[in-house]
Parts: structure tokens; sequence; C-alpha cells
């Protein structure tokens, strides 16, 4: 009988076992698994800005589960390596003979050039690799348009996709995938690795029990039109999107979760809207794909010239929450003290940063990449692009007004007395 085959899975923004296509390829063509991850050390070129303790400490949760996921399966653990994947990953391909490497890909620009790098070095070792995009809602063949056509409009592209919007379960569970043992280093977390923001755990369980409660649970998706401006506590929004970020959370599965809840539960204007928000999402990791470096200056999509400062004391006056503008410091302070923001206050302080104090938006972006443990590469710059006027807004100036906007969501000032108490 002939022997299983073996086949490495690179775990980058997919730290889950569940709705993973590349597992799933496993499972059905029955192919063992040496699990994958690598770790930017200090000197990477595709990680140059540094992670908060949030970033880290969710980042590192995640990991943990993954690794006691795989443990639990029946394999060694996951092969953990500081450095580059494309020296790491074709020495693992050598010493297990493995014939085949697989991976999700990422839009963002170092994650595209992360990617070329490894293909280069594997077509140069005579090793296969597959590519999947289990990170996003479409396939490239299963949009309705050519790539590199994205639609310049976000209501553009909604109205193109929105009738293809199908998500199909999995032909196979992914956990029925068998690991493989081996003898390398396995992950293992430091209880005192990052600060934890309280609200978010990192991990599959704690993913998949936010979104059992948002919407079976606590029916809060019922009215999430009406309260995802919110500022305070924590059922204002789905919250989702640390998990989404970092991959313990499928979008896929999250909206097969949607359809069914407005199947069997209710359909109404805000289980919409949460669909319409992560197409949203969608549309900036077309956009960022297609674009790629172009996100990352300060012209942006349209090449205007920037005329705003590169950073000087209104630069750190933002960041330490000292502008002077309540609403805004409020906002501030609470993203340094929990790596957290709403979305309503995100757009506040990034137009704050860019129109009223005339900054430069990549160095808001940065921060925010710095900071947010629900960073995601396309969103942010993509959102940030968007207020600058440099993105995908018809709009020449996306100024919000901050009295008026404190006005609007927070009139009688508790979230400015919570956070500036």
């Amino acid at each position: 009988m002939e022997s299983m085959k073996t086949a490495l899975v690179w775990f980058r923004k997919d730290l889950r076992i569940r709705f993973n296509e590349a597992l799933e390829f496993c499972a059905l063509n029955n192919l063992r698994v040496i699990p994958v991850y690598i770790s930017d050390d200090s000197n990477s070129p595709y990680s140059p800005v540094q992670l908060s303790s949030f970033r880290q400490h969710f980042h590192h949760e995640s990991l943990e589960e993954l690794n006691y996921r795989i443990v639990k399966l029946g394999g060694s653990g996951l092969v953990y390596k500081e450095g580059l994947a494309e020296e790491h990953i074709p020495a693992i391909c050598r010493k297990y003979q493995i014939e085949i490497v697989l991976f999700a890909t990422e839009p963002g620009w170092y994650e595209q050039l992360q990617e070329a790098a490894l293909k280069k070095t594997l077509i140069k070792a005579g090793i296969a690799y597959k590519l999947f995009y289990h990170n996003y809602i479409f396939r490239p063949e299963s949009l309705p348009f050519n790539i590199g056509q994205t639609p310049r409009v976000f209501t553009e592209f909604r109205k193109l996709v929105e009738p293809c919007l199908t998500v199909e379960v999995p032909e196979t569970d992914s956990q029925n995938v068998i690991f493989a043992t081996h003898d390398e280093s396995t992950y293992a977390l430091s209880s005192a690795e990052g600060e934890k923001n309280l609200n978010f755990k990192g991990g599959e369980t704690a993913a998949a029990k936010r979104l059992n409660y948002y919407l079976f649970e606590s029916r809060r998706i019922e009215t999430y039109k009406e309260t995802r401006n919110g500022l305070l506590g924590t059922d204002y929004s789905s919250g989702l999107s640390p998990w989404l970020a970092n991959g313990c959370l499928s979008v896929k599965e999250t909206l097969l979760n949607i359809k069914q809840y407005e199947k069997e539960v209710l359909a109404n204007e805000s289980t919409y809207w949460l669909v319409f928000e992560l197409l949203w999402r969608e549309y900036f990791r077309w956009i960022m794909a297609e674009h790629g470096r172009l996100l990352f200056l300060p012209e942006g999509l349209k090449g205007n010239r920037n005329r705003s400062k590169i950073k000087d004391r209104d630069l750190e006056r933002w960041i330490t929450a000292q502008t002077g503008e309540p609403f805004i410091d409020a906002a501030m302070t609470e993203l340094n003290r929990t790596g957290f923001l709403s979305n309503r206050a995100r757009q506040n302080v990034a137009s704050f940063l860019v129109h009223d104090l005339n900054q430069n938006w990549i160095e808001g972006a940065r921060y925010f990449e710095h900071l947010l443990v629900d960073f995601d590469v396309s969103s942010n710059y993509g959102n940030w692009a968007y207020i600058a006027g440099v993105g995908n807004d018809p709009r020449p100036n996306r100024r919000f007004n901050p009295v008026k906007q404190a006005g609007m969501y927070d009139p009688e000032q508790k979230y400015v007395r919570y956070w500036l108490k």
C-alpha cells in the first residue's frame, strides 16, 4: 500500500483549524500535515512596525490555542521558527521529504513580498506549492469582474458582488486532517508576553463563543445598525474584528452563521448591515491586492501631492491624547490603554489628525498598526486613505467635526468622562 504523503501547511493570518481550506485540501487528498508558523524576527524586512503589547498578547494566545488543537488532533504541535519563511520552509521540506507547501495568500504589500520570496525559493528547489483564499469571501474566479479591475467605488463593487454572495459548507471538516509527528521546536507561550485587552481572548474557542453570543444567545445582531456607532461597552457592535484579523475566525463561517440566523430566526436591516460591513472588509482586501504599495504612500491611489507635514509636535499631541479636544483625547486615551477603539471613534481621530492637525495620514495608519488588537492591513490602510481623501472615497474631503460628532454620539459626555476622569 502506498504510504501517505506529507504536506507543509504554513499558518499566517489563519490561526485556526475550522474553515481552513489548506487543511480541508489535505483531508480530501489523504495528506499528512506538518504545521508551521514563522515569526518575523527583529531584522525581518516583512514586519516594519513593532507590535504593541496588546497585539502581542492576543497573537500569542491565538498561537497557543492553535498549538493545543494540533496536539489534541494527534500531532506533535505547531512547528515554530523565527526568521524568514523562504529560509525555514524549504529546509523543513527537505528534512521531512515534503512535496507540497500550502498557504493562504494575503493582500498586504509586505505579505506579498514574503510570498514572492518563498515561491522563488520553492520553485528553485523543485517543491510544489498551492495558494488558498480562505481569508477572503470570494476567490478570484468567483468575482464578477477581472482581477485588476476592482471598481474604485465601494457601491459599484457591492452591487456587482451581492448577487454572487454564496458561501458553501466545506466538503469535509478540516478537523479530519492527520497531523504528522516531528521533532521540531513547537510553540510555547510565556504568560508574561504582552498586555491583555480584557474584552478579547485570542484563539478559535473565544472566537466561536463570541460569534454564537452575538447572534444566537443575545440576538444583538438584530439591532446592529442602530447600535454600531456606540462608544462604551462591548455589545454595540459584533466585536468580531480581532478574531477575523488574526484568522481565529473565518469570514466565510461568519457569513454562514449570519445566513443561518436570517433563515431560522430573523432577517432584517441590521442582519444585512453586518454582511454589508463584511463586504467593506472584502472590498479593501481586493483593492490592496490590486494596488499594493500605493496604499502605503502619502499620495495613495489618487496620486495627490501630499501637502501635510511629516511629523511635528501636533502628531505627538494626538498620540498622547493632548490635543485639547475632549472627544478626540478620550478616544486616543482608550486606544492607548486598551489597544482597541470603536469604528466611530476611529473615524473621528483619523479625520482630526489629517484635516484639523494637517498631519500625514501614513503616520496615523502606522500608529494604529502598532496598537490595534484587531489590526487588519487592508482595512486599516484602506480606511485611513479613505478619510484622507486619497483612497476610495469619491468625496474630496471626508472631515468629521469633532464637536458635532460628540454632540451626536456622546451627548451626555459619558464617554469623555469615562476616559478622561
